[in-house]
């Protein structure tokens, strides 16, 4: 189904997926751990630091759709709530938004007409479960507007089960935005070649099909590589590389000509390793 135990990195607040090798021991693991956070200098000022393992999904195939287990189910849609918090899954609107975050709060709180200040919770829900773009800057009067709606949204789910939720939120998922199960990584196009200014952001979303490069804003598609397009990527001294094979016609004539392009990517290099470690499992994966 997808879903492997991964690690947190010191150093990298927003690295909650460094993948462990299942031949890796425990003990070496922590023991890597231990050192980078020497490394960076933090020995003395992190006493009470300890590494934080989560089991989470990984691979996502949407022939495997269905085949988790009601636990993994659970886990997916919190760590799908976790991205749509931060902005990293695409929300088309604050309606589904909304929608979004009610049956979460279902899922996580129970029926609403069963809470002493189902009013109160209904505020949380809204910071716990809607992108930070729509509440991070949000007015108090605003902030009751979208928890009344909430709530009201809440209320159409009395009596519906956990399971149920959970299921529903997945379907939800999957109908709301092609790019369902994909990782998204933030990082720059280093030389423009992708976007007009050199630097820009963009997301590199990495799923079963290939690569997709998006707008950082909106999440629009900018380009789109299948993996028979990738002749290499990996690590390229402190950035990612992608070296594209396109093929182009010629108007003048009925050949083809081979043509090579590099896009090269700034991001952290413990992010580098995940998305060359990803690429390289879908391409196993691959028949």
């Amino acid at each position: 189904t997808g879903f492997a135990l991964m690690s947190d990195w010191p150093g990298e607040d927003d690295v909650a997926g460094f993948y462990l090798f299942p031949s890796n021991k425990l003990c070496d693991v922590i023991s890597t751990w231990t050192d980078s956070l020497t490394d960076l200098g933090s020995s003395n000022s992190s006493h009470g630091r300890t590494i934080q393992l989560t089991y989470r999904n990984r691979l996502s195939f949407r022939s495997r759709r269905g085949m988790e287990s009601d636990k993994e189910t659970l886990l997916l849609v919190y760590q799908i709530s976790k991205d749509i918090l931060s902005d990293q899954y695409y929300i088309a609107s604050v309606d589904l938004a909304l929608d979004i975050a009610a049956r979460m709060a279902q899922v996580d709180y129970g029926n609403c007409e069963s809470l002493t200040n189902p009013k109160h919770t209904a505020k949380n829900a809204v910071r716990r479960f809607c992108p930070m773009r729509y509440t991070k800057m949000i007015l108090p009067h605003d902030l009751d507007v979208m928890s009344e709606k909430l709530l009201q949204k809440w209320s159409g789910y009395h009596g519906v089960s956990k399971h149920k939720c959970v299921r529903s939120l997945l379907s939800l998922f999957a109908d709301s935005w092609n790019l369902f199960g994909a990782t998204l990584f933030y990082c720059k196009d280093k030389y423009s070649v992708l976007t007009p200014m050199r630097n820009a952001a963009v997301w590199l979303a990495v799923h079963e099909d290939g690569v997709s490069l998006l707008h950082i804003n909106n999440m629009k598609l900018i380009i789109f590589y299948k993996y028979k397009e990738v002749a290499t990527f990996g690590g390229h001294g402190e950035d990612f590389m992608l070296v594209i094979n396109s093929q182009q016609k010629r108007l003048s004539h009925s050949t083809t000509s081979l043509q090579t392009e590099k896009i090269i990517l700034s991001m952290p290099k413990v992010k580098i390793r995940e998305a060359t470690y990803l690429m390289a499992s879908y391409l196993d994966a691959r028949p």
